[in-house]
């Protein structure tokens, strides 16, 4: 992600230098003060959206990675999230394959590499972590804690001093045997 937005912002950085001279931002011509035509307008005025989006999802990807590592499941949006600013990537590229000066041939490859990329980006989905695939739900509740011994029951042996941990899965839909570990 962090190379991501680091190339975004460089490419950024390259659009507003070379629109600088020009003076011509969001779309608008402030020399002549008539605005572009309508897909420049939208493709700049959406870019600034998935700019946005981009750094939205870079500071919530970071609280979910930090989440996850105290065992928490956070912020289940953000894959929802980064489809949408995927999709919006892609339609800036498009309309800017509208206006552009290229060739056919070059902006048929530049539609197939953009339609492809979006199209594997979130037809993927992301494999849960090994741990949770066939976890039940009093190990995911707290791994540590209750060590399941079959369908419905488990002893419950807290490291941390934690019973409440498998009076939690015995509520969610198990029997447990809530006992603390000796020590």
């Amino acid at each position: 992600m962090s190379f991501s937005l680091t190339a975004m912002l460089l490419g950024y950085f390259c659009i507003f230098k070379a629109h600088l001279a020009q003076h011509k931002f969001f779309g608008y011509d402030f020399h002549r003060g008539a605005w572009a035509e309508w897909a420049r307008v939208a493709h700049a005025w959406l870019g600034y959206v998935v700019i946005s989006l981009s750094f939205f999802q870079a500071v919530v990807g970071i609280a979910k990675l930090n989440s996850h590592k105290l065992g928490e499941r956070r912020f289940r949006f953000h894959g929802q999230v980064g489809k949408a600013t995927m999709f919006a990537g892609a339609a800036v590229m498009l309309l800017a394959v509208k206006f552009w000066a290229w060739s056919m041939s070059i902006k048929i490859a530049v539609v197939a590499l953009v339609v492809s990329a979006v199209f594997i980006g979130v037809s993927q989905p992301r494999p849960a972590p090994e741990g949770e695939r066939n976890a039940s739900l009093a190990a995911k509740l707290d791994h540590e804690a209750c060590e399941v011994a079959k369908w419905g029951s488990a002893t419950c042996a807290s490291p941390r001093g934690a019973p409440w941990l498998c009076a939690t899965a015995a509520v969610a839909g198990g029997d447990l045997t809530a006992s603390r570990r000796s020590r």
